[in-house]
């Protein structure tokens, strides 16, 4: 049992049912509760104060600084404007006083509203700047700061709260403790073991995962070999079936080959011989290269760019997978590069053996084959396993994202490999249970009944459709088949009589002038339309350019979807603030005391129903089917016959009057 200790810790007392012994019990399990809170707590403060120490150190830049970085670049844009705006006006000015003499009272007037508004902006950018300076240079002085050191003001505080009960409880335990014996001994021992226990338990999942990782890569390692041999065994068993294939079926398909081959070269030298072909080909192809050449020579660089991007990027996934799996990404490529070469290795007998089949085809067609051979060459190189490793460095945050799933499998992973593996053979046991309980009644007779009548049920749905064969058969060699057929044809000539009509018609139709005039119009009506959306667009773009109002536009924008995700980024952290502090230890409790309630009352309901099912509904079931639905189905029938008797006595009479009153 000590193999399979997964890390946690349980506290158990062989314990009395007197009332200290309860008590003490409780005090037990709230007191494991009160200590894991204490550690979650613990490590949201010293989450914040990390948070906090980082912003404060300039490592991390507040969320304001991006804000008022955005707002100082639209004050600049907006104090280039109207300094733009004043050097016009003002040119304009000075014109004015070196033409007439004076300047104009109006544009005076503007000129100095400008300056007053030019002015205020540079004042603007000033304060602004000073506000982002500041900002950088004291990073604690903003609003995520101030936020951080009250949230972690709040943890702390709670952390002590929750100290102090931990601590209130831990006395409560020893004051009780102190008056009980046996079991109660035990358990205050096994409190006091805590830490102990917890250290042996993690190092022995460490242990336990250290082993199942190596079990695993010599599984993963012996599979990559019996794969590797079992497919050059296939390749030499296909070789030998197809050879004695190949050798019966050999003449007959080397005539068609031949055949086919003379017809096609026999083209080919017919259609050479005409220069007027042979020029148009030739100047086919060079025209080709030259349409494609400009392509080729800008995708290329992207192509190389992007190729040397997925090798930087798959040297980071194999250092990454290497590292995970407890080995270095040097000695995962040498193995690749070993494991490479015994595949290829298995994989020659398969080439041989297709080489084979294709000279064992015929002797007529040795220089075809050797032609293919030499043309057969791949220019994409096989793996080089050159790669140095000793480059790639994996990415602090990686490893660090990667260490938590690490920890985890210290502590549980051993457990869960266990259950795992009791989960398989508990369903390999279900199975075989299944199959042995299947095989008993298959062989028992019920498997050959179940066949017999299966058999017995395809006879008489096969009858059945011989029967329907044979009456359509009979019905189609009386004359009527023929007369059908009579009746298609009519049908189909008549449509298209009425086809050939109707187009005939519209023919001459639309080409008394009516079709031109349409096309006409039609081409009309594309044409304005192009040139209403060529006219909008121009439109739109003016009205875009005119005084900056799509940058404007698209400032606006930003500035609401960054609005946005400050108000989520408000309410976010809020939420964890309060999830980080929220107790939910009474609303667990009081659902499990729902349920404790509910089971009892659930399975007196079920019984109530059972017992209702077995001495209520089947027994008026049964009545239904074998008394009520005969019955019922007997006076329908009477029913039936009576109607049909005195329809059968009224048919004369209506079709007496139908003679008379019919027109």
């Amino acid at each position: 049992m000590a193999d399979r200790y997964d890390g946690s810790v349980r506290i158990k007392a062989d314990a009395d049912t007197t009332p200290a012994e309860k008590q003490l019990k409780k005090l037990q399990e709230k007191l494991v509760k009160q200590t894991e809170q204490v550690d979650k707590q613990a490590a949201a403060v010293r989450k914040l104060k990390e948070q906090y120490d980082q912003l404060s150190a300039g490592k991390t830049a507040p969320k304001g600084v991006s804000q008022m970085e955005r707002e100082l670049k639209k004050a600049q844009v907006e104090a280039a404007k109207l300094d733009a705006e004043f050097q016009k006006i003002n040119t304009m000015a000075e014109f004015d006083r070196q033409a007439y003499g004076k300047v104009d009272p109006g544009r005076e007037k503007e000129l100095s509203e400008i300056a007053q508004r030019l002015a205020q902006a540079d004042a603007n950018v000033d304060e602004l700047s000073r506000k982002l300076e500041q900002l950088r240079v004291n990073p604690s002085a903003s609003e995520d700061a101030k936020r951080l050191e009250e949230s972690l003001r709040a943890a702390e505080k709670r952390l002590e709260e929750l100290q102090a009960a931990a601590a209130s409880t831990k006395s409560q335990i020893s004051d009780l403790s102190a008056q009980t014996t046996g079991g109660f001994a035990k358990a205050v021992t096994r409190l006091k073991s805590f830490a102990k226990q917890l250290g042996s338990g993690v190092t022995g999942a460490a242990k336990k995962a250290g082993q199942a990782a190596g079990w695993l890569k010599e599984k993963i390692t012996a599979l990559g070999r019996e794969k590797g041999f079992d497919k050059a065994g296939k390749s030499a068993q296909r070789f030998s079936t197809r050879l004695k294939s190949i050798v019966a079926g050999a003449l007959f398909f080397n005539i068609i080959s031949r055949g086919l081959t003379a017809l096609t070269q026999q083209i080919g030298k017919y259609l050479t011989a005409n220069q007027r072909f042979s020029d148009a080909l030739s100047g086919i192809k060079s025209n080709l290269l030259t349409a494609f050449q400009p392509i080729y020579d800008t995708v290329m660089p992207a192509l190389n760019t992007l190729m040397e991007g997925l090798e930087r990027v798959t040297a980071q996934m194999a250092a990454f997978i290497a590292y995970v799996f407890g080995t270095t990404a040097q000695q995962a490529q040498e193995n690749a590069d070993a494991l490479y070469d015994q595949a290829n290795a298995t994989e020659e007998v398969g080439k041989e053996a297709k080489k084979a089949e294709k000279y064992l085809a015929s002797f007529d067609t040795v220089e075809r084959i050797g032609k293919e051979e030499a043309g057969s060459g791949n220019t994409v190189s096989g793996p080089k396993f050159d790669t140095d490793f000793s480059k790639v460095e994996l990415p602090q945050w990686l490893k660090d994202f990667w260490k938590v799933f690490q920890d985890s499998w210290e502590q549980y992973g051993a457990t869960t490999l266990q259950a795992f593996r009791d989960a398989l053979s508990s369903i390999g046991e279900l199975l075989s249970a299944i199959g042995a309980s299947f095989m008993q009644v298959w062989t028992g007779g019920q498997g050959l009944d179940f066949l017999n009548l299966i058999q017995q049920g395809l006879q008489v749905i096969l009858g059945i459709v011989g029967d329907i064969a044979s009456a359509f058969t009979a019905a189609w060699n009386s004359g009527t088949g023929q007369a059908v057929l009579d009746a298609l044809f009519y049908m189909l000539n008549s449509i298209w009589k009425l086809i050939i009509s109707v187009g005939q018609s519209f023919r001459e139709a639309w080409n008394d002038g009516s079709g031109v005039e349409i096309c006409n119009t039609i081409l009309d009506i594309i044409r304005n339309i192009f040139e209403i959306v060529g006219n909008l667009a121009n439109r739109i773009r003016e009205a875009w350019e005119e005084n900056d109002n799509g940058v404007a536009i698209w400032s606006a924008i930003l500035d609401i979807v960054q609005d946005i995700l400050d108000f989520f980024d408000e309410i976010t952290a809020a939420t964890s603030e309060w999830a980080t502090q929220l107790d939910l230890t009474g609303i667990v409790e009081g659902f499990r005391s729902f349920l404790e309630a509910l089971e009892p009352l659930i399975d007196l309901l079920l019984g109530g129903f059972s017992w209702a099912w077995e001495n209520i509904l089947l027994p008026l079931a049964n009545w239904v089917i074998e008394d009520a639905a005969p019955a019922a189905i007997n006076v329908l029938t009477e029913a039936i016959k009576g109607l049909f008797d005195v329809l059968q006595e009224l048919q004369p009479i209506f079709m007496n009057i139908w003679e008379i009153v019919r027109p």
